[in-house]
């Protein structure tokens, strides 16, 4: 008889932790993977009215966009020269994009002898992004030699620093926008440079400027169990479990 309690009893543990294992592994089947990733970059955009007059729309130019199933090898595109008239002027510009799946993503531009004029001018501009695998962010932008209302600025300016010229212009410098944090799908977005034109007496125009821009993102899949299907498996194995342990006591194979 103490050897037929002992094999219920095994059955019985058999029985209980098969079900507890089977709604663990539901539980913790959740996951998000890197499925696919998005970047790009471009050197300018102009979308402005100069002068309250002439509606000047140029770019974004040069472009590049990363393909969901990513490039092992930098796409590139350069430009030798942006020019609208009387709100923009630049020598050459680079842009790049790279990544894949599983692995980081980085995007970069970079614009030379910028010249906005009266509010900004610079040798040279970059923004550039990074969207690792395991989901971290990262941004930066450089300004050389830059000069802002005429008045020089740092080339590792802190994020989202703000200038403001009065009537003239909203000068947002190393501007970085992140969103999806702590989800499936991080991304993060660099401007090296964002003017807001303003309407004024000393105005140039209105509307907007944005020189070099670079973004990366990883999505991620998600594949999980939900909850009720969770609980039911777990309902599952311990309903199992407790009629075996019923169905032994009956025949005496377990005591009360």
């Amino acid at each position: 008889m103490s050897v037929l309690r002992s094999h219920g009893a095994r059955c019985a543990l058999v029985v209980l932790a098969a079900g507890t294992a089977l709604a663990i592994t539901a539980v913790t089947g959740s996951s998000a993977d890197s499925a696919a990733v998005d970047g790009g970059a471009y050197g300018a955009e102009v979308s402005a009215t100069a002068l309250g007059l002439l509606k000047v729309t140029v770019g974004p130019t040069p472009e590049v966009t990363l393909p969901s199933t990513g490039s092992a090898s930098a796409i590139t595109q350069s430009l030798a020269t942006v020019s609208a008239t009387g709100l923009l002027s630049t020598g050459v510009l680079n842009v790049s994009t790279q990544g894949a799946p599983g692995g980081n993503v980085k995007s970069s531009a970079q614009v030379t002898d910028v010249n906005v004029p009266t509010v900004l001018a610079a040798s040279a501009v970059t923004a550039s992004c990074e969207a690792a695998s395991d989901g971290t962010l990262s941004g930066s932008t450089n300004l050389a030699d830059a000069k802002v209302g005429g008045v020089a600025v740092a080339a590792d300016v802190a994020p989202n620093t703000v200038i403001q010229l009065a009537g003239l212009a909203t000068v947002t410098l190393n501007e970085q926008i992140e969103t999806g944090v702590g989800t499936a799908d991080p991304k993060i977005v660099v401007n090296a440079v964002d003017i807001t034109l303003l309407s004024g007496l000393s105005s140039i125009g209105s509307g907007r400027i944005i020189i070099g821009h670079a973004e990366c993102s990883q999505e991620g899949e998600s594949v999980s169990t939900p909850v009720g299907a969770i609980g039911g498996v777990l309902l599952t194995g311990v309903v199992g479990a407790v009629f075996t342990v019923r169905q032994l006591r009956r025949r005496g194979g377990i005591p009360a």
